[in-house]
C-alpha cells in the first residue's frame, strides 16, 4: 500500500480499539478495496463508498457493512465515527462542499504532494496529475484552511517517505483525456503491472538516495479530529 494507507492503518490500530467501534469505518473512495480489506483482517466492520462501478463489482460485499455509489449524502453516515478518504479530493470540483459533508470525529486524508520527488527532481508533474483527470494541488495552508472550514479543530498534515513502488509510476505514467474514472483506472494492464514488479528491485536503491537527500514523497497524510 502507499504510506498514506499504512500511517493510517498503523494509527487505527493504536487509537481505535476494535472493541470499542460500534459502527464501520468508512472509506471514500475505496478504488481497489485494498485498503478496506486490511481493516478488515484487523477486525473491524468497514464501508465503502466508490463512484466507479468496476471497482464496486469487485468488492466481496460480505465483509463490507454497505458499499454504494453515492458519494457521501447517504443518511446513516450520520453514525459513522472513522472516515478514511485517499487520493480523492483532488478529483472533486467542489472540495469544500465535498469535505464538508464527510462524517465522523476522526478523518484520515491523503492527496499528491505537488512537491514531491518527481517535480523537484523534474520541474514537471506527471501525465496523470492534470485535467481532466486531477482538477487542482493542494499546498499544507490549503489542507488546512479546507479542513477547519469543515469543522475540524486539529489538522496534522505530514509528507510521506519516496516508496520505492511509485518510481516507476511516476516515470511511466500514462494519460487520458477522459474524466470517467473507469477509464483511467482501465488503462493498466498485466504485461505493465509485470514489469513494475520485475524492475522493482532496481528501484530501491534510487528510492534510499531520494529519502537520504531529503526528497519527499508522492502524497501528503492527513490526520484531522473534530
Amino acid at each position: 500500500m502507499d504510506a498514506p494507507k499504512e500511517l493510517a492503518l498503523q494509527d487505527i490500530k493504536r487509537n481505535v480499539p476494535i472493541n470499542t467501534v460500534s459502527t464501520p469505518i468508512l472509506e471514500i473512495g475505496f478504488g481497489d478495496g485494498q485498503f478496506m480489506d486490511q481493516l478488515y483482517h484487523s477486525g473491524y466492520i468497514v464501508a465503502g463508498t466508490e463512484i466507479s462501478e468496476l471497482c464496486v463489482d469487485k468488492i466481496d460485499v460480505l465483509h463490507v457493512a454497505f458499499v454504494t455509489t453515492n458519494p457521501v449524502e447517504e443518511p446513516g453516515y450520520k453514525n459513522i465515527d472513522v472516515v478514511c478518504c485517499f487520493e480523492v479530493i483532488e478529483h472533486i470540483e467542489n472540495v469544500q462542499q465535498f469535505v464538508n459533508n464527510f462524517p465522523g470525529k476522526t478523518l484520515y486524508l491523503s492527496t499528491p504532494n505537488p512537491n514531491r520527488w518527481y517535480h523537484r527532481l523534474t520541474g514537471k508533474y506527471e501525465k496523470w496529475d492534470f485535467l481532466p483527470n486531477h482538477l487542482q494541488r493542494f499546498s499544507i495552508p490549503y489542507i488546512e484552511h479546507l479542513l477547519k472550514n469543515a469543522g475540524y479543530q486539529e489538522v496534522i498534515v505530514s509528507t510521506t517517505k519516496v516508496q520505492a513502488h511509485t518510481i516507476l509510476r511516476s516515470f511511466f505514467s500514462r494519460s487520458t483525456d477522459s474524466d470517467n474514472y473507469d477509464d483511467v483506472r482501465s488503462q493498466g494492464c498485466w504485461f505493465t503491472k509485470l514489469a513494475r514488479i520485475c524492475a522493482l528491485p532496481a528501484t530501491i536503491p534510487f528510492t534510499f538516495l531520494l529519502n537520504l537527500f531529503g526528497y519527499e514523497g508522492s502524497s501528503y497524510y492527513v490526520r484531522a479530529t473534530r
